[in-house]
């Protein structure tokens, strides 16, 4: 999976990108699974813009995930809808944490701090205040048909 957004800018998503991070999670669900909590989240790293345009990506060669359908599979693969139920859910999540300009009072102090301590508290923050920004659910039938 290769996930790149641009043109944000345009939208009027630049300052907002540039202010947080962003994360891809890939989640299999089904009906009688809605969370995804048997094969678990397959989660990209916290990723920031690129550059002034707003341009976004994931992974320089893509987000490598599988999520087993064989004899390794959880038990929701053997329920007879699980075929017809089942949707890769591709949500993005937007840290609400802002990144400071070294100029900043705040930069200031952080500059200041180690740095495993501030990449630290940085991500426990991330992860606190983490939201849903955008999500797309694409039915495993046509994942595995090549219908995508």
């Amino acid at each position: 999976v290769v996930l790149r957004a641009r043109g944000l800018a345009s939208a009027g998503y630049s300052s907002t990108l540039r202010d947080g991070g962003r994360k891809v999670q890939l989640t299999l669900v089904s009906s009688r699974d809605p969370n995804g909590e048997a094969f678990g989240a397959k989660v990209s790293p916290w990723t920031a813009a690129s550059d002034s345009q707003g341009n976004l990506g994931f992974g320089k060669s893509g987000l490598h995930c599988g999520f087993p359908l064989g004899g390794s599979a959880p038990p929701a693969v053997r329920d007879a809808r699980f075929a017809d139920s089942a949707h890769l859910r591709v949500r993005l999540l937007a840290s609400m944490v802002p990144t400071f300009s070294k100029d900043s009072a705040l930069g200031t102090v952080a500059s200041l701090l180690p740095s495993s301590l501030r990449d630290g508290v940085s991500q426990e923050l991330d992860e606190a205040t983490a939201q849903v920004e955008a999500e797309a659910s694409i039915p495993l039938a046509n994942i595995v048909s090549g219908r995508v």
